[in-house]
């Protein structure tokens, strides 16, 4: 992972958080942490170990985490193709080849999907093959996943997208047309959640920004300290962000005001992933060489793992497990409760990618280019 307005008002309902949109569901992982609130939870089943069911081989570097919709496997790549799998199988349904990298997750939305590149175009593609519907180009980088807002009773759906050209876009998901598009002072490089009638999103400028989704005016900014490069997880109106000082900061979206912060004093290392969300924890990967459990209330740590090597692959929840990689290309999943290793599997190269779930199923990919199925015994 790389670390480095003119605005229109829309008079609307907005529905954050309709699932159907997104077809959003225990055998579908449809963006980026699985939600629009980029939590990193499900609700499905997940053994306590796991076997290979397929491995698919790349021409580059995936840096790109899957998403999962239908039976369909959908991932970016270094070689300049996005990939459509076969689940079952792990074969190739079609490709989409362009010129640059991948880096950024796809996106699936109503039968089609989104994805920005490292030349900083979005694309929107004919989820049955590929084709382009539209496109549009940035003037920086697009290395985060895109978001969505839906508009309840008009049918309408906006994309959201962050570029290294310092600008927040909201597009009209049909036309590919420029909404609104918000201002900030550095690169944004991570995804923006959407949730409780916000965008929530935070960048380079080491500020946390919170946005009205059907304007783009700014509701409140709030200071990080440090640059923040992965994205935030949204939970009870509550933003979960960590930095690249080693801070985990959690903000009140709706006062603008930070509730808690976690830093360990033990030793640093940046935060360059995403938070995954429980009920009761906020689980997060650090440089360091650990994995925390934190009290989502509180900030206090229940209980840190340490896997003796650096961690930028952003943990997920299912089942009471957590899961990620390591940079010695390690899979791994611990118990949630107190971060006793249950599984792992050495794939042998860097893992910088979020794992990927559905029932007793992990997807993840290596920056040697492999793409892993894991299914249950």
């Amino acid at each position: 992972m790389k670390i480095s307005c003119n605005i229109i008002v829309f008079l609307s309902i907005i529905c954050i958080h309709d699932l159907s949109a997104a077809d959003s569901s225990i055998n579908n992982w449809p963006l980026y942490r699985g939600d629009q609130e980029l939590s990193g939870f499900s609700e499905a089943e997940m053994p306590d170990s796991l076997q290979l069911s397929w491995l698919f081989e790349a021409d580059d570097a995936i840096a790109s985490s899957a998403v999962i919709h239908e039976d369909k496997v959908f991932f970016g790549c270094a070689d300049g193709n996005l990939y459509a799998l076969d689940l079952e199988t792990g074969e190739i349904l079609w490709k989409f080849n362009q010129p640059y990298s991948f880096e950024a997750p796809p996106l699936i939305l109503q039968n089609k999907v989104y994805i920005g590149s490292v030349e900083g175009i979005l694309f929107c593609l004919d989820i049955l093959d590929g084709s382009i519907i539209w496109k549009y180009a940035t003037d920086g980088q697009i290395l985060g996943s895109a978001n969505f807002i839906e508009y309840f009773g008009e049918e309408r759906y906006d994309i959201i997208v962050g570029s290294y050209d310092n600008f927040l876009y909201s597009f009209d998901s049909v036309l590919g047309e420029v909404i609104w598009k918000f201002e900030t002072t550095h690169f944004i490089n991570g995804t923006p959640a959407v949730a409780d009638d916000r965008i929530v999103f935070g960048g380079c400028d080491a500020l946390l920004h919170v946005i009205d989704p059907g304007s783009g005016n700014e509701i409140h900014s709030v200071d990080m300290t440090d640059y923040v490069a992965g994205a935030p997880a949204i939970s009870q109106s509550k933003a979960f962000t960590g930095n690249y000082g080693g801070t985990m900061n959690c903000t009140d979206i709706t006062t603008g005001e930070i509730i808690w912060s976690f830093v360990n004093s033990e030793q640093y290392g940046p935060i360059v992933s995403s938070p995954a969300i429980s009920e009761s924890f906020v689980i997060f990967t650090s440089r360091d060489n650990n994995v925390y459990c934190l009290n989502k209330n509180t900030g206090r740590l229940v209980w840190k793992y340490d896997a003796t090597v650096s961690i930028d692959s952003s943990p997920v929840i299912a089942n009471g497990k957590v899961i990620f990689g390591t940079s010695n290309g390690r899979v791994q999943m611990l118990n949630l409760i107190n971060g006793e290793l249950l599984w792992q599997y050495h794939a042998g190269s860097t893992i910088k990618t979020s794992p990927s779930i559905i029932d007793n199923v992990i997807i993840i990919g290596t920056e040697e280019g492999n793409l892993y199925k894991f299914t249950k015994i």
